[in-house]
């Protein structure tokens, strides 16, 4: 997993602070209206330093990705292209295993559920034929 951040400098810019929170109000409020508060919150960080005059983004996640790219637009209105400089930080980081799925196990036997399933009745709204089940459901009926 690569940790990306979106580096906003205003150190060289007479662009009022106040412009630049609310654009980045603006660019949070519009990925809440597309992705949801929720997962916004969730998967979002976004840091304005006043003393460094600079906003970092991190943008690892298609909702910070969005939330960037719109604080970007939204400032060209306020302050200009001109007022800002971008940056994107980038490093490597170890690589996290996948987390592996456990299945639940049987109280009568121990197998999987994946193995351990009653039979099924026969749909009368299928002629007498039974449902198929699982992900290879719809090839059962080509």
């Amino acid at each position: 997993m690569k940790l990306r951040i979106d580096f906003y400098d205003f150190r060289d810019s007479d662009a009022p602070l106040a412009d630049v929170a609310t654009a980045l109000d603006i660019a949070t409020i519009a990925a809440e209206a597309i992705h949801g508060e929720d997962r916004v919150r969730i998967e979002t960080r976004c840091d304005l330093d006043p003393r460094d005059r600079c906003v970092k983004i991190d943008t690892g996640t298609v909702v910070g990705r969005h939330v960037s790219r719109t604080f970007a637009g939204s400032l060209r209105p306020l302050s200009g292209a001109t007022a800002f400089a971008i940056d994107r930080l980038e490093s490597a980081t170890a690589e996290e295993p996948e987390p592996q799925r456990e299945h639940r196990r049987c109280r009568n036997c121990g197998g999987t559920h994946h193995e351990h399933r009653p039979p099924r009745e026969p749909s009368p709204s299928l002629n007498g034929h039974v449902a198929p089940r699982g992900r290879h459901a719809d090839e059962a009926h080509r």
